[in-house]
């Protein structure tokens, strides 16, 4: 809602708790036309003290916007910059548009679990998604 409402025509490919396969994700997203894929994920690990915002692409085309969304989105969640890294996922390596996905914050830290269950943070994490989107593609018209 919130790109729709910059005027950015976006597609979903869950809208509720039924599994969408890697294979139809990727192909939905190529069918689409899309400029751009991101995936959005909590990101979870056995030890609970782990923290912050980790955003991943595989094609070099993807580097830049993975790196701005990581810097735009820690900083506006006041997050601790986790990084940037390249990864071989299904769905970054067979989408024909630069592709990246960002784990916005550990579901399995105590403190980051409380953030994801407070619906304010959650709309946080929407606009700072959304108005990363739009300033990079939109503004500064990359």
């Amino acid at each position: 809602k919130l790109l729709e409402a910059k005027g950015i025509k976006t597609e979903i490919d869950r809208t509720s708790n039924v599994y969408v396969s890697l294979q139809q994700r990727v192909a939905l997203a190529n069918r689409s036309g899309a400029n751009l894929f991101i995936g959005l994920y909590c990101n979870s690990q056995v030890v609970p003290y782990l923290y912050g915002t980790t955003t991943y692409y595989f094609h070099r085309d993807s580097y830049q916007f993975a790196k701005y969304l990581e810097h735009y989105v820690s900083s506006t969640l006041n997050l601790k910059y986790d990084g940037i890294l390249r990864d071989d996922l299904y769905v970054l390596r067979f989408t024909t548009m630069p592709a990246v996905v960002i784990e916005y914050a550990y579901i399995s830290n105590p403190y980051e679990e409380h953030l994801l269950a407070s619906s304010t943070f959650r709309q946080m994490v929407a606009n700072a998604i959304a108005n990363a989107i739009y300033k990079y593609f939109i503004i500064d018209k990359r």
